[in-house]
């Protein structure tokens, strides 16, 4: 009888120890991926407000928080998802927020917001041109893959100059 509880002690010791292990490789492979999913960020976290100087797209704080912490990992994320019917709009956003527009050319006026035109702009869902999503896939690509022409990670807003001025220092 001693025999038969001590086998089973350590067999029920050996099968808890097991299911840790297990548990604990779960939650680290679960962690990591979290860190390759997509953001779960769609058109729905741009708002726009219109005022005196024309559309002002206002975010969610996820994708706020998102925005802050961009990756070269998450540009090709926002790159390629400017073709996505749901996901354009805060991916256009989300790179003029974070690398200031995509060139000097791209319009911006009272009812376009550096490329992007709304209908209906103060409803809960506002409605985007199904052309502007390959027009801004094409000035974003372009503008991406020009190191020189593009705005430093981070260190620009949205009126904010591409380029800092040489400051000569005397010594």
């Amino acid at each position: 009888m001693f025999k038969i509880t001590a086998v089973a002690s350590i067999l029920c010791m050996t099968l808890f120890i097991a299911s840790e292990v297990a548990t604990a490789n779960f939650k680290d492979k679960e962690k990591s991926e979290l860190k390759k999913n997509e953001p779960a960020l769609d058109n729905s976290d741009v708002r726009w407000n219109g005022g005196f100087l024309g559309l002002l797209p206002r975010i969610s704080k996820p994708a706020d928080k998102w925005i802050k912490k961009i990756s070269p990992e998450d540009e090709k994320w926002l790159l390629k998802n400017l073709l996505h019917e749901d996901r354009f709009a805060i991916c256009h956003v989300a790179l003029v927020l974070h690398w200031g527009p995509p060139s000097k050319d791209i319009e911006h006026s009272l009812v376009i917001w550096y490329g992007l035109s709304t209908k209906d702009e103060s409803s809960p869902k506002p409605q985007y041109k199904k052309s502007d999503r390959k027009k801004l896939y094409d000035v974003w690509t372009k503008a991406l893959a020009n190191r020189k022409s593009r705005y430093k990670y981070g260190q620009t807003g949205i009126s904010a100059p591409p380029f800092k001025k040489k400051v000569n220092k005397k010594h």
